[in-house]
């Protein structure tokens, strides 16, 4: 059978007939993961599932704006304040006098009762986004305080009537806005406050990350500087937002701080430049970090770790990490560089190679993270002075204008624009920090007047598909011998796997047999015993319960198991964790989303975890063994490359495969029945689909590394 652009199949690996024959039902979504309504516990909550996926977001003219006003008290008199006090108590469950972003979610739902903002997740992310650390004194715990939460209602109000009108301009209901849709919808900008002469120049201006569609994150930037506002809303408090997004973050809201003087410390926070090459103290810097092997550094490392490790789980998250850097360790300047501090936790975080998949950093790893801060700082800072702009991005003009900094540096290049078109890997017109600290690791790109990196070389520690385990901060030769066989090992090829013990290990079945061992491998993937599983838990639990090496190996399709099933229970709305009877939706689209990445690690030659056009084009006769005979492969590559991003990634693969039933080569075990599909030709996510909570409004260029 023969595909067109338009006309879909259902694609399922050659061999895979083990396969659960319950329909996945438009489980990848490019927008997110549908629930799956076919492990349901009842007709009942299918039918509310797939109600709720299918609901249309208000109109402008349909919202009640004085009643969110009301609901929402963000005045400064003492009764407002009394109701925030009591509101903020409603919505802290553990009484932590922290609030996360589950407990932000369901408060906007159930002790506000506002679910229309509720259900307009991407506003509410980004007002929490806006408001955490607000204050300047949480630094890095990453929840809301008491302080903090004024800013948050008014950031809710002001991102919910945003995400009104990003609504009502998206027709297609995609979350991204098309050129056509920007374009048509000037009425309603003129309506909104804005009359706007040439709609194709705004548009490429909107457009910050040049992706070809604009995001609800770049839409309300550019609202927001525009000041526009919902038909009909009349009741927004009078405080400016001025500037809340950022492309490169979230301001923080001085309006709602609590005093002259705070509200000044953080404008001026705000406003402060990186430091420069020259303006660094280098040496005090290494003397901070103890990255030496000898004794005294050892013990030094000791210190630092436990004065970090402020719960004394001998485990150290981000947020430890991010304060301690600046509290613990003393260097301000290196706790400010952020995407510097996220890559070197990333490279450090399971570097030892036991501790899996916890997400954490342990005694053995902290010498990595000390080196690689060190290293992606040395970087950071030569990025940022290429970036003129201060928007976190080099343009391929900044990346010219850049040479002698380059040739300071270590690096001449004979060729800037060739070079920004490799640096620039998924080809969005910018070069991010990840993309620059790769290719200058390479390079060994070194700042002005930094003569104090250690002389460990950071070898290859970025890429594009992950971050590689440091061995040279290995504990033995064995251990560095077995991180190395890990990174190089290659992934298995469709006729390797067992597709028979992997249908065995997963049990899928309705039967008592099955449900009675589906109950047994809970719990015993359920370590701390709260009847809720952790993708930290799920990610260990399929390795050493379930003992499936070759599938905890594949990440991508464990994340988009893991994000299909939780929250599948209707009950458990935003807990983020997978409860008992979402587990058996864990197993199923683990199955199958591990079959899907079978194929797509055999179609992916360069192992850069996307898929260029080429590749794509050359894997038609896999494609076909799979059950796919793909008519114009051309065509069909733009299809399946959903972001124009021209590159593949697995989330755009699995969507489409699911659409065409692949297959994997070999597995005979698996799905046997079509799925049903949606009638159009993608998966849609209304914006007002049922959705985890924590999903987050990702710019386009991060969506295109396939950042899961």
């Amino acid at each position: 059978m023969m595909t067109s652009p338009m006309k879909l199949l259902h694609l399922k690996a050659v061999g895979d007939d083990d396969e659960p024959d319950e329909a996945l039902d438009g489980l990848p979504k490019a927008t997110g993961f549908k629930r799956y309504s076919g492990a349901m516990q009842s007709p009942e909550e299918e039918a509310a599932a797939r109600a709720a996926l299918t609901q249309q977001p208000p109109k402008c003219e349909q919202i009640d704006w004085h009643t969110i006003s009301e609901k929402l008290p963000t005045a400064k008199d003492a009764a407002s304040q009394e109701r925030r006090k009591k509101l903020f108590d409603l919505i802290d469950n553990n009484g932590n006098k922290r609030i996360s972003l589950a407990e932000a979610d369901k408060g906007v739902r159930d002790a506000i009762g506002l679910p229309e903002v509720f259900d307009a997740k991407p506003a509410m992310m980004m007002a929490y986004k806006c408001a955490k650390n607000a204050d300047g004194n949480a630094g890095s715990d990453d929840l809301i305080d008491q302080k903090e939460f004024r800013v948050f209602l008014l950031a809710l109000r002001h991102y919910f009537d945003l995400w009104v009108i990003f609504s009502a301009v998206d027709v297609s209901g995609d979350r991204r806005l098309s050129q056509v849709e920007f374009a048509r919808s000037q009425p309603l900008f003129k309506q909104c406050g804005c009359v706007i002469e040439d709609p194709e120049t705004v548009f490429r201006e909107v457009d910050r990350d040049n992706g070809g569609m604009i995001l609800f994150e770049e839409f309300a930037e550019w609202s927001t500087k525009k000041h526009l506002k919902a038909v009909g809303d009349d009741d927004e408090p009078d405080e400016a937002l001025d500037g809340l997004p950022k492309a490169t973050g979230f301001k923080r809201y001085s309006g709602a701080m609590q005093s002259p003087e705070e509200e000044a410390a953080a404008r001026a926070a705000l406003t402060q430049q990186p430091p420069k090459c020259e303006q660094i103290d280098w040496h005090t810097i290494s003397e901070k970090l103890p990255t030496a092997k000898d004794a005294a550094s050892q013990e030094r490392r000791k210190k630092l770790f436990d004065l970090i490790d402020n719960n004394g789980n001998k485990r150290i998250s981000l947020a430890e990490a991010d304060k301690g850097v600046r509290d613990a360790i003393g260097l301000p300047e290196v706790f400010d560089a952020k995407p510097a501090m996220m890559m070197a936790y990333k490279c450090a975080k399971n570097a030892d190679g036991e501790a899996g998949s916890d997400d954490l950093i342990d005694q053995k790893e902290f010498r990595v993270f000390l080196l690689a801060l060190r290293h992606y700082f040395d970087l950071w800072v030569i990025f940022s002075a290429m970036d003129v702009s201060g928007d976190r991005r080099l343009s391929q003009e900044e990346f010219a204008r850049a040479q002698p900094l380059f040739k300071q540096c270590g690096c001449a290049i004979e060729d800037p624009e060739a070079v920004f078109r490799e640096v620039d890997r998924d080809k969005g017109g910018m070069i991010l920090f990840e993309e620059f600290a790769e290719w200058s690791t390479k390079k060994h790109l070194k700042a002005v007047g930094d003569d104090d990196e250690p002389d460990e070389a950071l070898d290859g520690l970025p890429k594009n598909t992950g971050f590689k385990r440091y061995s040279g901060a290995m504990q033995s030769p064995e251990e560095d011998a077995a991180a190395q066989a890990a990174l190089t090992r290659q992934p298995p090829q469709c006729e390797e796997i067992d597709w028979r013990t992997i249908a065995e290990k997963l049990p899928t079945g309705k039967d008592a047999a099955s449900q009675q061992r589906r109950k047994k491998l809970f719990d015993l993937i359920d370590n701390n015993g709260n009847k809720r599983i952790s993708l930290a838990e799920a990610d260990k639990g399929v390795r050493d319960a379930i003992g499936l090496p070759e599938v905890f190996d594949a990440k991508p399709a464990m994340m988009m198991a893991y994000k299909c099933a939780k929250n599948a229970n209707e009950d458990a709305a935003s807990d983020d964790l997978i409860d008992p009877r979402e587990f058996c939706i864990f197993l199923q689209a683990l199955q199958h989303y591990f079959d899907l990445w079978v194929v797509f690690t055999a179609m992916d030659v360069s192992g850069d975890r996307r898929l260029s056009e080429d590749e794509f084009v050359r894997a038609q006769a896999l494609l076909k063994r799979c059950g796919c005979s793909v008519d114009d492969p051309a065509a069909v590559f733009r299809l399946v490359d959903r972001d124009q991003g021209g590159m593949v990634l697995f989330e755009e693969f699995a969507e489409w495969s699911t659409k065409e039933h692949v297959k994997a080569v070999g597995d005979n075990f698996g799905l046997a029945e079509a799925p049903q599909v949606p009638k159009a030709t993608s998966f849609r996510s209304s914006p007002r689909a049922t959705r985890s909570p924590v999903q987050k409004v990702m710019p386009a260029a991060d969506r295109r590394r396939g950042l899961l």
